[in-house]
């Protein structure tokens, strides 16, 4: 009896509904306006990083990364799907478990892909570490994308690709739909997405774009 909101999600495909209303951002546009833009520049190896079961955000933006490479007819490499969740027993010295993973991964590459797309920020720049670790320099020998246009994207060398979230709008389509859930508790539950903005800097080889 007690009205929810869920700002994101588990990811449990198959299982029942939640008995709640969902919140999410758009997890799928910018990733899909991406992997255009890198076809169109003729770059067709594309592999994605992030724990995809992590929660409904990252399963949904793996999925992005997969029906976009579909659509653009663009091969999908299993291999560079770096989607398990990362042991700390496994952890390289001086790395993080994310880090480390990434690394052990990618010394088993025969070939390394131009590009990756990540689950969100905090991912990119864990594979920007492994990477360095490799001696593989962002964008030169690897582009990177990230997701939430974090602070910390705007920090680190090269800034970081993103795809933005308006958090101020997210912070007013909750409002919305928790007063609405309260003020009428029978109506079916609602998921809704937000809008969301590709931003290309350094690490694809794209400028600063603005957004609202």
């Amino acid at each position: 009896g007690v009205p929810v909101l869920f700002v994101d999600a588990p990811a449990d495909p198959g299982a029942d509904p939640l008995p709640a209303d969902i919140l999410t951002m758009n997890n799928d546009e910018g990733i899909c306006q991406f992997i255009h833009l890198m076809k169109s520049r003729g770059i067709r190896d594309i592999g994605f990083a992030g724990e995809a079961m992590h929660c409904r955000s990252f399963f949904e933006r793996f999925m992005a990364y997969r029906n976009s490479m579909y659509l653009c007819s663009l091969p999908i490499h299993e291999e560079w799907c770096l989607t398990e969740k990362p042991d700390p027993a496994s952890a390289s010295a001086g790395m993080s478990p994310a880090e480390g993973y990434f690394y052990s991964k990618l010394k088993e590459f025969r070939k390394i892909p131009r590009v990756f797309i990540c689950a969100n920020d905090f991912v990119a720049i864990d594979l920007m570490h492994a990477l360095n670790h490799l001696d593989l320099s962002v964008p030169e020998d690897v582009m990177i994308l990230g997701f939430d246009d974090s602070a910390e994207s705007l920090l680190v060398t090269p800034k970081l690709s993103t795809v933005h979230i308006h958090s101020q709008i997210m912070g007013f389509s909750a409002t919305d739909l928790i007063l609405s859930r309260i003020q009428n508790p029978a109506l079916n539950y609602r998921t809704c997405s937000c809008e969301t903005n590709l931003i290309l800097r350094e690490s694809t080889e794209g400028q600063q774009e603005a957004h609202a």
